[in-house]
């Protein structure tokens, strides 16, 4: 499983040597890291993990400039996103026309389409397909620094806890 942050990042925001071995703590420390990633990306609803997403969005008829906020953000350049309009009843994806790349722009660190045009009445629905996310590089996702310095600090606290726990039962 990719992480955001290393057992090194870990034991340097905990002021200790990162490159000296602490017998039964790199393991707990490397289990810690895996749920502190899990634990914020639900707390932020999103993966950063990259990958192909597809979004089905409903477009109510609007004015020129109309806003798209993606789930996912670091929307990738190439490959392009992809972006189809539905002209049919209820996203039947039957009548799909696909947009040139000149009618909308795409805000990648944001996640943000914007439609360069006015969506028509008879438009329902948008499928957007794009890329997005953070690459992984020897297991660990080159997330920004502030999702890094989160992974430490939650792992940090986590392993606190654990500490607790164990003095209270013993262990």
């Amino acid at each position: 499983m990719a992480k955001f942050c290393s057992i090194a990042d870990v034991k340097t925001y905990l002021n200790m040597d990162p490159t000296r071995a602490y017998t039964g703590y790199d393991t707990r420390i490397a289990a810690l890291i895996e749920l502190s990633t899990n634990e914020i990306q639900t707390f932020c609803n999103r993966s950063f993990l990259r990958g192909e997403y597809v979004e089905y969005i409903s477009l109510p008829e609007s004015r020129r400039n109309h806003k798209i906020w993606l789930k996912e953000r670091a929307v990738q350049a190439s490959p392009a996103l992809s972006l189809k309009i539905d002209y049919g009843p209820s996203p039947s994806w039957n009548i799909v026309s696909p947009v040139p790349p000149d009618l909308y722009r795409v805000d990648a660190e944001k996640g943000v389409v914007t439609l360069m045009f006015a969506t028509a009445h008879a438009v329902d629905a948008a499928q957007i397909t794009y890329t997005a996310g953070y690459p992984e590089i020897a297991g660990i996702v080159e997330v920004p620094a502030p999702v890094k310095l989160a992974c430490a600090l939650q792992t940090s606290a986590n392993l606190e806890r654990l500490l607790a726990s164990d003095f209270v039962t013993g262990k």
